[in-house]
C-alpha cells in the first residue's frame, strides 16, 4: 500500500463521516418543521361541514350526515353517520335536525374508521 492509497483511504473515511453529520443535521431540521406544523394544526383545527341528524345533549354530541372535510365542504355521504363531540360552550339550542353546520375539528381526534371526532367549535351555516 503506497502513500497515495493511504490518503485515498483517509479521504474516503472523512467523506463518509461528513455525510453522516450532514444527514443528522438535515433530519433534525425536518423534524422541527413538522413539529411546528403539527402544533399549528392543533391550534387552528380542521374545518368540516355536515348536516345535523340529531343532538344528544346528555353526552354533548351531534350525530351528523353529509360529513365533508374542508372549508366549503363538498356534500359528503348521507348514509354515514358521524358522532361529533361538542365543546363545552356549544349552543345546542340552535342545533336541530336538518341544520347545516360548519365545524372546526381537533385533527388528532378525527377517526375515519369509527366516524368520530371532537369539535373545537360548531356554527350554523
Amino acid at each position: 500500500m503506497g502513500k497515495g492509497s493511504s490518503w485515498l483511504y483517509i479521504g474516503s473515511v472523512g467523506l463518509v463521516i461528513a455525510a453522516i453529520a450532514i444527514t443528522a443535521v438535515i433530519d433534525r431540521t425536518k423534524s422541527g418543521q413538522e413539529d411546528i406544523r403539527a402544533k399549528a394544526g392543533l391550534t387552528t383545527g380542521q374545518m368540516a361541514t355536515a348536516v345535523v341528524s340529531s343532538v344528544n345533549e346528555s353526552v354533548g354530541a351531534l350525530l351528523v350526515t353529509n360529513f365533508a372535510i374542508g372549508e366549503n365542504g363538498a356534500s359528503g355521504n348521507a348514509n354515514q353517520v358521524w358522532t361529533i363531540e361538542l365543546p363545552a360552550e356549544a349552543n345546542t339550542a340552535v342545533l336541530s335536525s336538518g341544520v347545516r353546520v360548519k365545524m372546526k375539528l381537533d385533527p388528532t381526534t378525527v377517526n375515519i374508521g369509527t366516524h368520530t371526532a371532537r369539535a373545537f367549535e360548531v356554527t350554523t351555516r
